[in-house]
Formats: structure tokens, C-alpha cells, sequence
């Protein structure tokens, strides 16, 4: 399951995320703000060529989809930008 809560260190119940398999799903929410959609949600699919767009799943809202597990709400696009920074520093670092 990629999804779970685990143990992480003396942290408990820390949703863990393991990404690697095409495994777990995300697309952007419909809720808004300002008329634009500010959730990105995750849920869990059955492993598969990662990046994959899923037709029944693209522009659903939360409600529409089957087992949502985590949900970022951005309030800010200056936090998206700083998501994508830290995500790219990983990336480099992988690489």
C-alpha cells in the first residue's frame, strides 16, 4: 500500500507517501479560490506507468472520486512555487 501511517523516527502516525511504482494518484481539486482550483489530492490506483493520466478521474471534484487519502490546500501560489523549489532540490539530489 503506498499510502499509510507509520512510525517515521519519534514522529507517530505520519502519513507516508511512497512514491516510485505509478501507484499513487494526484490531480488538481475543484474547490477555489478566486474561481481557480487550489487542491492537489492524492489517492491510491493500481500500479502503472507513472505520470499516466486516468480519464475518470481528470477534473473530478473530492466527492466524484473513490478513496482520497491526502489533500494540500494552497491558499498562496507563492507555497506551490516553494513546493516545486524543494522538489526539484530533491530531484538533483536523485539524480
Amino acid at each position: 500500500m503506498p499510502i499509510k501511517d507509520l512510525q517515521f523516527g519519534k514522529h507517530e502516525n505520519v502519513k507516508w507517501l511512497e512514491f516510485g511504482t505509478g501507484d499513487i494518484m494526484f490531480s488538481p481539486g475543484k474547490e477555489t479560490i478566486d474561481g481557480k482550483s487550489c487542491l492537489l489530492m492524492f489517492t491510491q490506483a493500481e500500479p502503472g506507468e507513472i505520470a499516466r493520466e486516468i480519464p475518470s478521474v481528470k477534473g473530478k471534484s473530492s466527492d466524484e472520486l473513490d478513496n482520497i487519502k491526502l489533500v494540500f490546500k494552497f491558499t498562496n501560489p507563492k507555497s506551490i512555487s516553494a513546493l516545486i523549489h524543494s522538489l526539484i532540490e530533491l530531484q538533483e539530489e536523485m539524480l
